[in-house]
């Protein structure tokens, strides 16, 4: 009975939580079921389709001041940058989902990969790139990893793909996956 009165402190914790540190995978590993038993190690970049999903690592630094995580996903729209990505069948829904920490670089394929362990969030994104992001909050492992992996939340033609970029906010901000660490 007490569990219902946690929601809005739960669903509030976005306005109060203070963003402490944003970083970026240390692994982004493609997984094609047209190749299902091939390794493709990681990349620097991501896809998303039907054919294509995509798992990704971060190392959480335990130094940083953060109890509180969020797996987020931007798109730098700066003319000036130019950041390369791509969509087919605009509007794009994909879903981010935990996964065991067990990613191997070397050895996953779409036959082969870590179990999904729960979902964490909904991206859409649109034919102008626009992002919007629904839940994604989970307790911060800090000096450990945290693993997801990144596909689409339904069985039309459709495919997402860009290039992970590390841009400051004063030139677009950042492009590709990121894990916010916040207090």
């Amino acid at each position: 009975m007490r569990i219902p009165t946690l929601f809005p402190m739960i669903f509030a914790l976005g306005a109060v939580a203070e963003l402490e540190f944003t970083d970026f995978p240390h692994l982004i590993i493609p997984l094609n079921s047209s190749a299902p038993d091939t390794h493709y190690g990681t990349q620097n970049s991501g896809i998303i389709s039907n054919s294509v999903f995509t798992e990704i690592s971060f190392d959480v630094r335990p130094d940083i001041p953060a109890n509180i995580c969020r797996l987020n996903f931007h798109l730098n729209l700066n003319p000036s940058k130019n950041a390369p990505w791509s969509i087919e069948g605009a509007p794009f829904t994909f879903i981010i989902s935990r996964i065991k920490s067990e990613i191997d670089k070397d050895k996953d394929t779409w036959n082969k990969y870590p179990p999904v362990m729960h979902y964490l969030a909904n991206v859409t994104v649109d034919k102008d790139g626009n992002v919007t992001v629904e839940d994604g909050w989970f307790q911060c492992p800090k000096g450990g990893v945290a693993q997801f992996l990144l596909w689409p939340s339904s069985d039309a033609d459709v495919e997402l793909t860009w290039f992970e970029l590390d841009y400051g906010w004063e030139i677009g901000g950042p492009h590709g996956v990121t894990l916010e660490m916040h207090s």
